[in-house]
């Protein structure tokens, strides 16, 4: 593609294989690692210039499968990649949300939001992940949350209507989830583990720290939820 802009979100997706496996990719764009991951997914990274992306001028993304992995009651393991499905790339140049034009809303009630949590944990089994939830009076006020802070391994978000969610980790924007439709789809992108939050945005945490988390929601009319999920054995609450 020919970019017009540098505000590029990056859509990534894997149909046709079995529930319980998640298919891995890596992204790069003119030869230029940008991220692996799963491969259904949204990605908006805010150095394209560093990547070698400039306005007017050709760039070349590739999604190359590299792996899969299985959940179950024990946890994630490889599997092989499935022999069938189906994958989708589609790069898009940002508009104003209120200039998108946004599915008709479903008639009657949304339904309750669909459980976010880890393979295998609840509230009780896994008592050490932070779960923060919209308010049910205004789906977007912020709500904030000061934490003991444990190392994180992931963050998940889910919602039922469009809108975006902004996650501020001390001060600090480390990621917005997107919604563009009901379907309610989940979002997911990487803790602090390995000094991820530390390299990108400056962000130096401690387990046992006092941090202030901070949820910033834009343009819900419906519930959302955020899941901040530990390492095992962090220290920290």
């Amino acid at each position: 593609m020919v970019p017009t802009t540098l505000d590029l979100v990056v859509f990534m997706r894997c149909d046709g294989v079995a529930d319980d496996v998640m298919v891995e990719r890596e992204l790069a764009v003119n030869g230029n690692h940008v991220a692996g991951g799963s491969c259904d997914g949204t990605l908006r990274p805010a150095d394209w210039a560093g990547k070698g992306v400039a306005v007017g001028e050709p760039a070349t993304f590739v999604m190359t499968i590299t792996g899969a992995q299985r959940s179950g009651d024990a946890g994630s393991v490889s599997v092989p990649v499935p022999e069938n499905g189906t994958v989708a790339l589609a790069i898009g140049e940002r508009i104003p949300f209120d200039q998108y034009q946004l599915p008709p809303r479903p008639a009657g009630t949304l339904g309750p939001l669909e459980n976010n949590l880890p393979a295998g944990c609840t509230e009780a089994l896994c008592p050490n992940v932070v779960i923060i939830r919209s308010d049910p009076a205004d789906p977007t006020r912020p709500v904030r949350q000061t934490l003991t802070w444990r190392t994180l391994t992931s963050i998940d978000m889910i919602a039922q209507t469009p809108g975006l969610l902004h996650l501020r980790v001390g001060g600090v924007e480390v990621g917005t989830g997107e919604w563009w439709d009901y379907e309610m789809a989940g979002f997911g992108t990487y803790g602090d583990e390995r000094g991820e939050w530390k390299r990108k945005h400056g962000l130096d945490l401690s387990p046992g720290d006092q941090v202030t988390v901070e949820v910033v929601p834009e343009h819900f009319t419906g519930a959302w939820q955020v899941v901040l999920t530990p390492i095992p054995g962090s220290t920290g609450g």
